[in-house]
Protein backbone atom coordinates (compact mmCIF):
# COMPACT_ATOMS: atom_id res chain seq x y z
CA UNK A 1 0.00 0.00 0.00
CA UNK A 2 1.19 3.43 -1.10
CA UNK A 3 2.28 5.31 1.78
CA UNK A 4 0.32 8.35 2.85
CA UNK A 5 1.99 11.68 2.98
CA UNK A 6 2.61 13.64 5.78
CA UNK A 7 3.40 17.47 6.87
CA UNK A 8 6.01 16.26 8.11
CA UNK A 9 7.03 14.74 4.57
CA UNK A 10 6.51 18.10 3.39
CA UNK A 11 8.21 19.96 5.40
CA UNK A 12 11.31 17.55 5.20
CA UNK A 13 10.92 17.84 1.40
CA UNK A 14 11.02 21.21 1.37
CA UNK A 15 13.59 22.21 4.47
CA UNK A 16 11.24 23.59 6.25
CA UNK A 17 9.57 23.18 9.98
CA UNK A 18 6.10 21.56 9.85
CA UNK A 19 5.25 24.73 11.63
CA UNK A 20 5.54 26.67 8.60
CA UNK A 21 3.92 24.11 6.32
CA UNK A 22 1.39 24.17 8.88
CA UNK A 23 0.96 27.85 8.72
CA UNK A 24 1.29 27.85 4.51
CA UNK A 25 -2.22 25.11 5.37
CA UNK A 26 -3.78 27.56 7.34
CA UNK A 27 -3.12 30.76 5.09
CA UNK A 28 -0.73 32.36 7.38
CA UNK A 29 1.69 34.19 4.62
CA UNK A 30 2.54 37.21 6.18
CA UNK A 31 5.96 35.98 7.83
CA UNK A 32 6.26 33.96 4.86
CA UNK A 33 8.97 34.43 1.86
CA UNK A 34 7.06 34.08 -1.71
CA UNK A 35 10.04 31.18 -2.25
CA UNK A 36 9.39 29.18 0.82
CA UNK A 37 5.66 29.61 -0.28
CA UNK A 38 6.39 28.59 -3.96
CA UNK A 39 8.00 25.63 -2.56
CA UNK A 40 5.53 24.43 -0.43
CA UNK A 41 3.13 24.29 -3.08
CA UNK A 42 4.88 23.14 -5.80
CA UNK A 43 5.35 19.54 -3.33
CA UNK A 44 1.84 19.41 -2.29
CA UNK A 45 1.05 19.75 -6.26
CA UNK A 46 3.83 16.91 -6.83
CA UNK A 47 3.23 14.63 -3.91
CA UNK A 48 -1.15 14.82 -4.30
CA UNK A 49 -0.85 15.57 -0.30
CA UNK A 50 -4.52 16.16 1.66
CA UNK A 51 -3.98 17.49 4.60
CA UNK A 52 -6.68 15.98 7.15
CA UNK A 53 -8.92 18.76 8.02
CA UNK A 54 -9.70 16.90 11.10
CA UNK A 55 -5.94 16.57 12.14
CA UNK A 56 -5.91 20.43 11.37
CA UNK A 57 -8.99 20.89 13.44
CA UNK A 58 -7.77 19.82 16.33
CA UNK A 59 -5.37 21.91 16.38
CA UNK A 60 -6.86 25.07 15.48
CA UNK A 61 -10.71 24.55 17.08
CA UNK A 62 -12.29 24.48 13.43
CA UNK A 63 -12.36 21.54 11.17
CA UNK A 64 -13.76 23.76 8.00
CA UNK A 65 -16.43 21.37 7.68
CA UNK A 66 -20.28 21.76 7.68
CA UNK A 67 -22.80 19.13 8.49
CA UNK A 68 -26.08 19.23 6.21
CA UNK A 69 -29.10 17.17 7.30
CA UNK A 70 -32.13 17.29 5.03
CA UNK A 71 -35.51 15.26 5.66
CA UNK A 72 -35.10 13.96 2.32
CA UNK A 73 -32.98 13.44 -0.70
CA UNK A 74 -35.45 11.73 -2.86
CA UNK A 75 -36.77 15.01 -4.67
CA UNK A 76 -35.44 17.84 -6.74
CA UNK A 77 -36.02 20.24 -3.99
CA UNK A 78 -33.95 18.41 -1.57
CA UNK A 79 -31.13 18.70 -4.51
CA UNK A 80 -31.40 22.27 -5.27
CA UNK A 81 -31.25 23.45 -1.20
CA UNK A 82 -27.57 20.75 -0.98
CA UNK A 83 -26.83 22.22 -4.32
CA UNK A 84 -27.34 25.73 -2.81
CA UNK A 85 -25.63 25.15 0.71
CA UNK A 86 -22.41 23.46 -0.80
CA UNK A 87 -22.11 25.87 -3.36
CA UNK A 88 -21.84 28.96 -0.41
CA UNK A 89 -20.13 26.20 1.66
CA UNK A 90 -17.37 25.42 -0.35
CA UNK A 91 -16.70 28.87 -2.24
CA UNK A 92 -16.09 30.19 1.71
CA UNK A 93 -13.38 27.39 2.05
CA UNK A 94 -15.49 24.46 3.33
CA UNK A 95 -16.18 21.18 3.13
CA UNK A 96 -19.76 19.53 3.42
CA UNK A 97 -20.88 16.21 4.94
CA UNK A 98 -24.61 15.34 4.36
CA UNK A 99 -27.41 13.09 5.53
CA UNK A 100 -30.73 12.36 5.31
CA UNK A 101 -32.84 11.75 8.02
CA UNK A 102 -35.74 10.49 6.19
CA UNK A 103 -38.09 11.98 8.16
CA UNK A 104 -37.57 9.32 10.46
CA UNK A 105 -36.33 10.93 14.39
CA UNK A 106 -34.41 8.49 14.99
CA UNK A 107 -31.93 8.69 12.33
CA UNK A 108 -31.76 12.39 12.67
CA UNK A 109 -30.82 11.83 16.17
CA UNK A 110 -27.69 9.72 15.00
CA UNK A 111 -26.96 12.08 12.13
CA UNK A 112 -26.89 14.74 14.68
CA UNK A 113 -24.30 12.78 16.63
CA UNK A 114 -22.54 11.72 13.64
CA UNK A 115 -21.93 15.61 13.03
CA UNK A 116 -20.90 15.99 16.46
CA UNK A 117 -18.21 13.30 16.16
CA UNK A 118 -17.18 14.84 13.04
CA UNK A 119 -16.11 18.15 14.87
CA UNK A 120 -18.25 20.24 12.13
CA UNK A 121 -17.81 23.96 13.09
CA UNK A 122 -21.95 24.12 12.21
CA UNK A 123 -24.93 22.40 11.23
CA UNK A 124 -27.52 23.43 8.64
CA UNK A 125 -30.81 21.12 9.31
CA UNK A 126 -34.27 20.39 8.15
CA UNK A 127 -35.60 19.52 11.45
CA UNK A 128 -37.68 16.22 12.28
CA UNK A 129 -38.37 16.34 15.89
CA UNK A 130 -41.28 18.89 16.21
CA UNK A 131 -39.39 19.59 19.63
CA UNK A 132 -35.99 21.57 19.92
CA UNK A 133 -34.63 20.00 23.23
CA UNK A 134 -32.04 18.37 21.32
CA UNK A 135 -31.14 21.14 19.03
CA UNK A 136 -30.99 23.72 21.42
CA UNK A 137 -28.36 21.06 23.86
CA UNK A 138 -25.99 21.20 20.44
CA UNK A 139 -25.99 24.96 19.98
CA UNK A 140 -25.61 25.81 23.67
CA UNK A 141 -22.71 23.17 23.70
CA UNK A 142 -21.13 25.62 20.91
CA UNK A 143 -22.07 23.97 17.52
CA UNK A 144 -24.28 26.66 15.74
CA UNK A 145 -27.37 25.36 13.62
CA UNK A 146 -29.59 26.62 11.46
CA UNK A 147 -33.31 25.53 11.09
CA UNK A 148 -34.40 25.19 7.18
CA UNK A 149 -37.26 24.95 5.52
CA UNK A 150 -39.92 23.37 8.63
CA UNK A 151 -40.50 26.47 10.85
CA UNK A 152 -40.45 25.56 14.55
CA UNK A 153 -41.80 28.14 16.94
CA UNK A 154 -39.91 26.66 19.79
CA UNK A 155 -36.52 27.12 17.92
CA UNK A 156 -35.12 30.85 19.41
CA UNK A 157 -31.75 30.34 17.26
CA UNK A 158 -30.94 30.96 13.89
CA UNK A 159 -33.74 29.90 10.78
CA UNK A 160 -34.41 30.16 7.10
CA UNK A 161 -37.62 29.46 5.75
CA UNK A 162 -39.74 29.93 3.13
CA UNK A 163 -43.23 31.78 3.63
CA UNK A 164 -45.25 28.72 1.95
CA UNK A 165 -48.36 29.86 4.25
CA UNK A 166 -48.64 33.11 2.44
CA UNK A 167 -47.93 31.69 -1.43
CA UNK A 168 -50.71 29.49 -1.03
CA UNK A 169 -52.90 32.06 0.43
CA UNK A 170 -52.00 33.77 -2.90
CA UNK A 171 -52.73 31.16 -4.78
CA UNK A 172 -56.24 30.25 -3.50
CA UNK A 173 -57.09 34.33 -3.69
CA UNK A 174 -56.19 34.13 -7.43
CA UNK A 175 -58.56 30.96 -7.78
CA UNK A 176 -61.46 32.97 -5.51
CA UNK A 177 -60.98 36.43 -7.85
CA UNK A 178 -61.30 34.40 -10.73
CA UNK A 179 -64.82 32.76 -10.40
CA UNK A 180 -63.94 29.52 -8.45
CA UNK A 181 -66.16 29.30 -5.54
CA UNK A 182 -65.00 25.93 -4.78
CA UNK A 183 -61.88 25.11 -3.66
CA UNK A 184 -60.45 21.94 -2.97
CA UNK A 185 -57.10 21.11 -1.02
CA UNK A 186 -55.59 17.56 -2.14
CA UNK A 187 -52.92 16.90 0.75
CA UNK A 188 -50.99 13.48 1.81
CA UNK A 189 -49.92 15.09 5.18
CA UNK A 190 -49.61 12.47 7.29
CA UNK A 191 -46.25 13.91 9.20
CA UNK A 192 -47.08 16.42 12.25
CA UNK A 193 -43.71 17.93 11.53
CA UNK A 194 -44.36 18.57 7.74
CA UNK A 195 -44.92 22.17 6.79
CA UNK A 196 -48.06 20.77 5.10
CA UNK A 197 -49.79 20.69 8.20
CA UNK A 198 -49.89 24.59 8.40
CA UNK A 199 -50.89 24.71 4.91
CA UNK A 200 -54.06 22.90 5.81
CA UNK A 201 -54.28 25.02 9.02
CA UNK A 202 -54.52 28.29 6.62
CA UNK A 203 -56.73 26.55 3.94
CA UNK A 204 -59.48 25.65 6.44
CA UNK A 205 -59.15 29.28 7.61
CA UNK A 206 -59.51 30.74 4.20
CA UNK A 207 -62.35 28.47 2.97
CA UNK A 208 -63.79 29.53 5.94
CA UNK A 209 -63.18 34.26 5.42
CA UNK A 210 -62.93 34.50 2.38
CA UNK A 211 -65.02 31.82 0.73
CA UNK A 212 -67.89 31.29 3.65
CA UNK A 213 -67.70 27.47 3.19
CA UNK A 214 -66.57 24.80 5.86
CA UNK A 215 -63.31 23.70 4.62
CA UNK A 216 -63.05 20.15 5.96
CA UNK A 217 -65.82 19.27 3.70
CA UNK A 218 -63.07 19.81 0.77
CA UNK A 219 -60.03 19.07 2.43
CA UNK A 220 -58.90 15.55 1.07
CA UNK A 221 -55.97 13.49 2.24
CA UNK A 222 -54.83 11.38 -0.79
CA UNK A 223 -51.54 10.26 0.48
CA UNK A 224 -49.80 10.29 -3.17
CA UNK A 225 -52.14 7.33 -3.54
CA UNK A 226 -53.69 7.20 -7.25
CA UNK A 227 -57.00 5.54 -5.81
CA UNK A 228 -57.23 8.43 -3.24
CA UNK A 229 -56.72 10.59 -5.55
CA UNK A 230 -59.82 9.21 -7.85
CA UNK A 231 -62.10 8.49 -4.94
CA UNK A 232 -61.65 12.28 -4.01
CA UNK A 233 -61.37 13.56 -7.48
CA UNK A 234 -65.28 11.89 -7.86
CA UNK A 235 -66.48 12.93 -4.61
CA UNK A 236 -65.77 16.23 -5.33
CA UNK A 237 -66.63 16.88 -9.05
CA UNK A 238 -70.38 15.43 -8.66
CA UNK A 239 -70.80 17.16 -4.62
CA UNK A 240 -71.07 20.42 -6.03
CA UNK A 241 -72.50 19.86 -9.51
CA UNK A 242 -73.64 23.56 -10.55
CA UNK A 243 -69.89 25.65 -8.74
CA UNK A 244 -67.15 26.48 -9.98
CA UNK A 245 -65.06 24.49 -8.61
CA UNK A 246 -60.82 24.08 -8.61
CA UNK A 247 -58.11 21.59 -7.03
CA UNK A 248 -55.26 22.65 -5.61
CA UNK A 249 -52.27 20.03 -5.05
CA UNK A 250 -50.15 20.29 -2.07
CA UNK A 251 -47.19 18.89 -4.02
CA UNK A 252 -45.21 17.39 -7.71
CA UNK A 253 -46.91 14.23 -7.81
CA UNK A 254 -49.96 14.85 -6.10
CA UNK A 255 -50.82 17.55 -8.79
CA UNK A 256 -49.31 14.66 -11.25
CA UNK A 257 -51.91 12.11 -10.07
CA UNK A 258 -54.75 14.81 -9.86
CA UNK A 259 -54.06 15.61 -14.33
CA UNK A 260 -53.88 12.18 -15.19
CA UNK A 261 -57.12 11.11 -13.27
CA UNK A 262 -58.77 14.48 -14.58
CA UNK A 263 -57.64 13.17 -18.24
CA UNK A 264 -59.28 9.72 -17.68
CA UNK A 265 -62.67 11.39 -16.15
CA UNK A 266 -62.82 13.58 -19.84
CA UNK A 267 -63.02 17.31 -17.91
CA UNK A 268 -62.10 19.94 -19.48
CA UNK A 269 -59.42 22.75 -17.77
CA UNK A 270 -60.50 25.11 -16.90
CA UNK A 271 -63.76 25.10 -18.28
CA UNK A 272 -65.03 21.89 -16.03
CA UNK A 273 -62.45 22.35 -13.06
CA UNK A 274 -59.64 24.87 -12.39
CA UNK A 275 -56.03 23.45 -11.77
CA UNK A 276 -53.46 24.77 -8.94
CA UNK A 277 -50.64 23.12 -7.34
CA UNK A 278 -46.56 22.74 -6.67
CA UNK A 279 -44.66 22.23 -9.52
CA UNK A 280 -40.67 21.03 -9.18
CA UNK A 281 -39.44 19.89 -12.82
CA UNK A 282 -41.24 22.58 -15.45
CA UNK A 283 -43.81 20.00 -17.23
CA UNK A 284 -46.66 22.02 -15.98
CA UNK A 285 -46.45 24.55 -18.64
CA UNK A 286 -46.40 22.17 -20.92
CA UNK A 287 -49.81 20.60 -20.11
CA UNK A 288 -52.35 22.68 -22.16
CA UNK A 289 -53.55 24.84 -21.52
CA UNK A 290 -50.35 25.55 -18.49
CA UNK A 291 -51.08 24.60 -15.15
CA UNK A 292 -50.70 27.23 -12.79
CA UNK A 293 -48.08 26.59 -10.35
CA UNK A 294 -45.88 27.65 -7.27
CA UNK A 295 -42.40 27.55 -7.50
CA UNK A 296 -40.44 27.67 -4.01
CA UNK A 297 -37.14 29.03 -4.01
CA UNK A 298 -34.90 25.86 -3.09
CA UNK A 299 -31.74 26.89 -4.10
CA UNK A 300 -32.05 30.53 -2.40
CA UNK A 301 -32.93 28.68 0.53
CA UNK A 302 -29.54 26.38 0.97
CA UNK A 303 -27.36 29.60 -0.26
CA UNK A 304 -29.07 31.88 2.52
CA UNK A 305 -28.83 29.61 5.09
CA UNK A 306 -25.38 28.74 4.47
CA UNK A 307 -24.91 32.49 4.35
CA UNK A 308 -26.19 32.18 7.85
CA UNK A 309 -24.65 29.56 9.51
CA UNK A 310 -21.01 31.34 8.01
CA UNK A 311 -22.24 34.23 9.93
CA UNK A 312 -22.63 32.58 13.54
CA UNK A 313 -19.24 30.40 12.60
CA UNK A 314 -17.38 33.05 11.73
CA UNK A 315 -18.76 36.23 13.70
CA UNK A 316 -19.32 36.88 17.27
CA UNK A 317 -21.74 34.64 19.60
CA UNK A 318 -22.92 37.61 20.92
CA UNK A 319 -24.85 38.70 17.55
CA UNK A 320 -28.62 38.83 17.14
CA UNK A 321 -30.71 35.59 16.22
CA UNK A 322 -32.35 36.39 12.69
CA UNK A 323 -35.26 34.50 11.27
CA UNK A 324 -35.27 35.22 7.58
CA UNK A 325 -38.20 34.93 5.31
CA UNK A 326 -38.10 34.08 1.86
CA UNK A 327 -41.09 34.15 -0.62
CA UNK A 328 -42.18 31.92 -3.53
CA UNK A 329 -43.59 32.91 -6.87
CA UNK A 330 -47.01 31.98 -8.57
CA UNK A 331 -46.84 30.85 -12.40
CA UNK A 332 -50.34 32.05 -14.11
CA UNK A 333 -51.25 30.12 -16.42
CA UNK A 334 -54.80 28.67 -18.25
CA UNK A 335 -55.41 26.38 -15.88
CA UNK A 336 -57.38 28.63 -13.85
CA UNK A 337 -58.50 31.43 -16.03
CA UNK A 338 -62.29 31.26 -16.40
Amino acid sequence: MEKRMTIYDIAKAVGVSKTTVSRYLNGQYEHMSSETKSKIERTIYETNYNPSNLARGLKSKHSSLIGIIANTLQYQVAALFVRGLHDICTSSGYSTIIYSSDNLLHRETSELKMCLSQQVDGIALIPIDVKCDYYHTIQENGTPIVLCNRYREDWKHDGVYVDNVALCRQAWQHLADNGFTRIALFTDNDLPESNKALRESAFLEFANQVLGVEGNETLYRVKQSAELVKSCLYNFMYKYPNEKKAVFAINTNTLFLMLREIKAMNLDIPQDIGVCGYDLLGWAELIPPGITTLEQPFYELGVVTGKQLLRRIEGPLSQQVEEIWLNGTIKKRGSTAL
